[in-house]
């Protein structure tokens, strides 16, 4: 189970596992030590029961129903969700070194960004801009160099390390799963993530003087807008992403308006 690249679950196997692991009692180590003694998934299942009783407990755990793990697994599907088992070729590899890896990941997005190299960047919520500035010069950096960025999605320093992160790899970690995501602000930022920006695309940051409003109204309805930071002259500063067919357009505008591009 610890070798990546050995295994190729079916269908029916993924759900076998997924039914293992969700059933109570039954953590990466426990999961890892049935499969091994048991051959698979679907006669670990099946032995819980009567583990429970020869282990003294009043009555077994709750095992999920095979229609229920079918539930779960058709709904992942229909939303762009993979089901990645430890030990098949998509499992990062990193992740297997670790003392009680996952036995499943539930992969949605770029999934070959897990075969780079990753680092995590991960910091405070509330974050001084400085800070957040920093976090998106290394985010930028590492992935220029050819690291995915691994964070958490949240607000400050996560959000920061996936903005500058998403046209070289980014790998959110979701700690209340793809149905309910924290923060609720930043589901537009998992769906950049979920789509990964054409490298076609330009970044570019851009300070916006406070008369020129109009501009920027036009930049919001015209990119998207990846960060936006209030300056202390009334000037906003923008980090934004251009699309490649509206590059020539965008840029002309703001050597109209006189700025540096």
């Amino acid at each position: 189970m610890n070798t990546r690249g050995r295994i190729t679950l079916t269908d029916e196997q993924r759900i076998d596992w997924l039914r293992l692991i969700r059933a109570d009692h039954v953590g990466p180590r426990t999961f890892r030590t049935l499969i091994n003694h048991y051959g698979g998934a679907a006669a670990a299942v099946a032995a819980l029961p009567d583990l429970a009783r020869r282990g003294g407990a009043a009555r077994p755990g709750r095992i999920p129903s095979r229609a229920e793990a079918e539930a779960e697994f058709k709904a992942a599907r229909d939303h762009g969700i993979a089901l990645v088992a430890l030990g098949e070729a998509d499992y990062p590899a990193r992740l297997t070194a670790i003392d009680d890896p996952p036995p499943l990941l539930a992969v949605r997005g770029h999934a070959p960004v897990l075969a780079q190299p990753l680092v995590a960047i991960v910091g405070s919520r509330n974050a001084s801009a400085v800070g957040v500035k920093f976090a998106e010069r290394l985010a930028h950096d590492l992935g220029a160099a050819g690291f995915g960025i691994v964070s958490g999605l949240a607000r400050g320093i996560d959000a920061g390390a996936h903005r500058a992160s998403l046209t070289t790899g980014t790998v959110a970690v979701l700690a209340g799963g793809h149905n309910r995501i924290y923060p609720a602000e930043h589901v537009p930022l998992l769906d950049a993530i979920d789509s990964r920006l054409s490298v076609a695309d330009e970044i570019l940051d851009v300070i916006i003087p406070g008369s020129l409003g109009a501009l920027l109204n036009w930049l919001h309805e015209t990119c998207d807008v990846l960060a936006r930071e209030a300056r202390k002259d009334g000037s906003i500063e923008l980090r934004l992403r251009i699309p490649s067919e509206k590059k020539d357009r965008v840029l002309g505008q703001l050597r109209k308006a006189g700025l540096k591009v």
